[in-house]
């Protein structure tokens, strides 16, 4: 983290173990499970993972997620 964050502080690093926590959970059910209860898979709905916070939201954005799908770029794109 030292070298993309120039002096990461206690937060950065929490929030780099959480993401790390999360990845982990979701690599280790091979994709099945949700590490956060009540976030299913896309498009049902998306996860925001902030610093100190994971919300649920069902639409985020739903008009660009459209657009991405409707043009084929989801193939591109990282989505759990």
């Amino acid at each position: 983290m030292e070298h993309y964050i120039e002096a990461p502080t206690q937060s950065d690093f929490a929030f780099r173990d959480e993401l790390h926590r999360l990845v982990k959970a979701f690599i280790h059910s091979a994709g099945y499970h949700s590490p956060i209860p009540g976030w299913e898979t896309y498009p049902n709905n998306i996860a925001l993972i902030e610093r100190d916070n994971v919300t649920i939201i069902p639409s985020y954005h739903q008009d660009k997620c459209d657009f991405w799908k409707d043009k084929g770029f989801e193939d591109y794109a990282w989505v759990s």
